[in-house]
């Protein structure tokens, strides 16, 4: 299911956040993955030269653990989805997660593209069968190994599309040079990522930000089912909901799109979040924690 109460209410409800992340403070980079390198040896990370190494991201719990998430580079560009979750207490690593990709499986492979990003984020939405296959508009392009292009999302995608460059797998594990071209595909629920051969325009791989769930059917059929048995509406009929347990409600939150709270940005309070989504939507209609 799509995070789409997030979206409509531009907030992200504290009640869903462990807890550790709700009193989160990021941590100086630069000494998070100091620590990070000094404990190699203890997650395998001696077998990676330190270029091919680089920060992705870290904060500290109140309560003194500290997490420092280091991502693979080959050649400066990432090898998509290989991330080392490192958990410290003090200066003792007392966790870590994760696993990198021997270097020699890249090494036939070049870093230089041959297919335009452009050319790729057209492939990625004609892949998507989007409604608007045309390149849209570069808006800005960073310099460095993964060459990173914005586009203007306008008439296609709820953000600017993204693409730069990575390692990536396809199906049968082979290695790619690719182009992950990020898109919020517009006219749908879907947020997508997808790898496009930097050489040769194929299809690599892709994933999806958006999680979709579907419940399933009873296995038993219906005359299989228990007697006495009543289709839910004639429950309800005879039974109707109890009206909603709360009219006005405030709650703690960490503003979307924020994962976590710091201290530049804490946690602010919410009243009636429901009302954002405005006047004619469920939420309103039944009642925020109606239990109908």
């Amino acid at each position: 299911m799509r995070k789409k109460l997030t979206r409509k209410l531009g907030l992200t409800l504290a009640g869903l956040l462990p807890l550790a992340a709700l009193h989160a403070q990021s941590l100086e980079p630069q000494a998070a993955f100091a620590k990070a390198l000094a404990a190699r040896a203890q997650w395998d990370g001696t077998s990676y030269p330190a270029a091919d190494l680089r920060l992705s991201s870290a904060y500290a719990e109140t309560g003194g653990l500290e997490h420092v998430y280091v991502q693979q580079l080959y050649r400066g560009i990432p090898v998509y989805n290989r991330m080392q979750s490192l958990a410290f207490k003090g200066d003792r690593l007392a966790a870590h997660a994760g696993n990198f990709i021997a270097p020699k499986q890249l090494a036939a492979l070049s870093a230089k593209p041959t297919v335009s990003a452009a050319a790729a984020v057209s492939l990625a939405l004609k892949h998507l069968e989007a409604a608007n296959t045309g390149t849209p508009a570069l808006l800005k392009m960073a310099e460095g190994p993964e060459a990173q292009h914005t586009f203007a999302g306008a008439g296609v995608a709820r953000h600017d599309i993204v693409a730069s460059l990575t390692w990536a797998f396809d199906a049968a594990q082979r290695p790619h040079l690719a182009w992950n071209v990020n898109i919020d595909l517009l006219g749908t629920p879907d947020w997508w990522n997808v790898r496009i051969d930097a050489t040769t325009g194929n299809f690599v791989d892709q994933d999806n930000w958006t999680v979709s769930e579907a419940a399933g059917r009873p296995a038993a059929s219906a005359a299989a089912r228990a007697v006495g048995y009543q289709p839910l509406a004639t429950v309800l009929a005879l039974a109707p909901p109890p009206p909603p347990t709360t009219t006005t409600s405030s709650y703690l939150v960490v503003p979307f799109p924020r994962e976590r709270p710091t201290a530049a940005q804490p946690l602010q309070t919410e009243t009636d979040p429901w009302l954002k989504a405005g006047t004619v939507n469920n939420a309103t209609t039944n009642g925020w924690h109606f239990d109908g």
